[in-house]
């Protein structure tokens, strides 16, 4: 998804939405058939630290759907779901400065059976209008 701004955009909220696309491609690299569902959440906070930004993180990195939308698994430690093809995700991983907004990249996807595919679809990175 895109993280959109209607009007000018501060340097920090210009960081912190550059932080969070990073976070959120650290999940889809680790979206593939094999890797256990924890994985996703050890690399996303594994990357947060390393950006800076781990106090900024109030949740969980996604969780699987359904047609009731939130099913376990859920992405957070300890998760030893092996993911495998045909499970389907929202991977959501959030960053939250309260002076400047919150960050939140949510897309839907599907594991295949050489990584994932989208369900959802728009333009992803950041939009100044």
């Amino acid at each position: 998804m895109s993280l959109i701004y209607i009007g000018p955009i501060y340097d920090r909220q210009k960081e912190l939405a550059e932080k969070a696309l990073t976070i959120h491609n650290t999940c889809l690299k680790l979206a593939k058939p094999g890797n256990l569902v924890e994985d996703i959440d050890l690399a996303v906070f594994a990357e947060m630290k390393r950006l800076g930004v781990e106090d900024l993180a109030i949740h969980r990195s996604g969780h699987s759907i359904e047609i009731n939308v939130q099913k376990i698994p859920s992405i957070p430690v300890p998760e030893k779901t092996v993911l495998e093809p045909g499970m389907c995700f929202v991977v959501e991983p959030g960053i939250y400065d309260f002076r400047y907004g919150g960050f939140r990249i949510e897309d839907d996807i599907v594991i295949t059976k050489d990584g994932f595919e989208y369900l959802s679809n728009c333009e992803r990175g950041i939009i100044v209008r």
